[in-house]
């Protein structure tokens, strides 16, 4: 029994599965049309499991306060069982399939270790070696050409046949270098065997220039080797933390050198016809391929191709598990996807008896428990928090202590720019922070702390434009403070919905103005 089980175990291990930890830096802001969207990305790179990496919620400035949590606190969070229904489906595909792709886009380290300097920020994290890979695989994904990102060690013990790399029981006989000078001996020489046998070499933006062996020496050329210098990236996303300078730009001059430079190389089971955004994967499992299509644009798009193997196909919808609507002519066929939507073609000679590879749901469950992907809403709305000092905080405190609530209103609508200060400075180690429970910790862009006793007052302008039966307010769990809303003060009412088991909750809707 001991032996059986080890060799069960044995067999489990072996197969790829690939965890991500996602969604954890989205920001407050992130809605589930975004979250389906990365996942969608996700799945088509061959990321099977995810992890909803959670952090602590919180109105207090810092890290953490801005990331959006994927736990209980998440008033999203009631949706996930649904969002999950649909992330399990296409789990299931990629974990029983795997990636047919013949080329390799490296991933230089070499050059990255050779030509940066020590020190965390000239990481290539938005560096040109960085950008130009993103621009690279959007580009690749945009061209339906499957890919797969290899590393130098990887390409050093690869087998070298017949003018391909063979890697783990697939070949391919594409590779593309991103900005690639430097190189360790053993890589090059593989590539320059490589290219002698008549694999394709694609230097974008730099060719190799030193090998690094014993000695430093000038890399000879490569056989056959095609270079070409675009800097025009292309990006196939619109949300790329840290510089809002990086936005998606469509297919053009960018994707159009990449797709000369692959010329005839890549051959694929289908052909699709040029559109931004539609991007795919192959996926093969035996004899049978699964075609994984999304849209990754924010509107319905119509996914149109060729089948190019005589094999019969049809279209699977991953929300459902059913066949989808799809219009052939012939192997020429024609998919409506709606916005952030997704599909697989399934081409098999046993597509007309087969089950689809998806889980079947039932017929009430189709519709996702009416949860929807469009465009929604925000996840929530964080507020902006003005610290308020001298004269004016004095007002507001003493209108507070004889709980005169229009006198404190009135004073918070009327104060100035001059009156208030921003409290949502990020923390960081040369700001001092204070431990006592009566500091608020919120810190103000000066730098200077505020001082137990003072007054912080947070003036929000907001119109519900439907009132529904039930409208709460969540405050922070860390402050004792009073809150105001059209002249009335507030006082908790209940806990229908805790993002901490502290925050106090209350019903405001009898005091919405009409």
């Amino acid at each position: 029994m001991a032996a059986k089980r080890t060799a069960s175990a044995a067999h489990f291990l072996g197969k790829e599965r690939v965890l991500s930890e996602t969604y954890t830096m989205s920001g407050w802001e992130i809605r589930l049309r975004d979250m389906k969207r990365i996942f969608n990305r996700l799945a088509l790179l061959g990321i099977d499991f995810i992890q909803f990496m959670g952090a602590r919620y919180d109105f207090m400035p810092g890290v953490d306060s801005l990331a959006m949590t994927n736990n209980w606190q998440n008033p999203l969070f009631k949706h996930y069982k649904s969002f999950c229904k649909y992330i399990s489906g296409l789990q299931w595909l990629v974990s029983n399939t795997h990636y047919d792709a013949a080329t390799l886009l490296l991933y230089p380290l070499t050059t990255a270790r050779a030509t940066l300097a020590p020190l965390p920020m000239s990481l290539p994290i938005w560096g040109e070696m960085n950008c130009l890979i993103d621009g690279l695989t959007n580009s690749l994904l945009n061209l339906h050409v499957p890919f797969e990102i290899a590393y130098e060690q990887v390409i050093e013990e690869a087998e070298v046949s017949d003018g391909k790399f063979c890697i783990a029981g697939s070949a391919y006989d594409t590779i593309i270098l991103p900005n690639t000078r430097f190189l360790r001996e053993k890589t090059f020489l593989q590539l320059q065997k490589f290219a002698e046998q008549g694999g394709r070499v694609i230097a974008v933006n730099g060719t190799p220039e030193t090998i690094i062996g014993d000695t430093a020496y000038a890399a000879p050329e490569l056989k056959g080797m095609i270079s070409y210098t675009s800097e025009d990236f292309e990006y196939a996303g619109e949300y790329i933390t840290g510089n809002e300078n990086f936005s998606w730009e469509p297919m053009g001059g960018f994707t159009e050198a990449l797709k000369q430079a692959l010329d005839d190389r890549f051959t694929s089971i289908v052909r699709f016809a040029p559109c931004d955004r539609i991007l795919s994967a192959v996926r093969k499992k035996d004899d049978a391929y699964y075609i994984l299509i999304i849209n990754d644009n924010d509107g319905p798009v119509v996914a149109a191709g060729r089948m190019e193997i005589d094999k019969p196909f049809r279209a699977i919808d991953p929300e459902t598990g059913e066949e989808m609507r799809m219009t052939r002519r012939g192997r020429a066929f024609e998919i409506p996807l709606a916005a952030f939507a997704s599909a697989v073609l399934e081409v098999s000679d046993y597509v007309a008896a087969s089950d689809c590879m998806l889980p079947d749901t039932v017929k009430d469950e189709r519709a996702l428990e009416n949860v929807s992907f469009r465009i929604n809403g925000f996840n929530t709305a964080l507020p902006q928090v003005w610290q308020v000092r001298g004269k004016a905080a004095q007002a507001i405190a003493a209108a507070a202590r004889v709980d005169n609530s229009k006198r404190v209103c009135d004073l918070a609508a009327a104060l100035s720019p001059e009156d208030m200060i921003i409290c949502r400075g990020q923390g960081n180690r040369w700001v001092p922070v204070k431990s006592a429970r009566d500091w608020f910790g919120w810190l103000p862009i000066d730098r200077k702390p505020i001082a137990p006793g003072e007054t912080a007052v947070a003036v929000y302008d907001f119109t519900v434009d439907e009132i529904p039966p039930h409208l709460d307010f969540v405050t922070d769990p860390q402050l004792h403070t009073i809150w105001y809303l059209n002249g009335e003060a507030l006082h908790p009412t209940g806990v229908e919905r805790v993002w901490h088991y502290a925050n106090p909750v209350y019903d405001i809707r009898d005091l919405i103005h009409r």
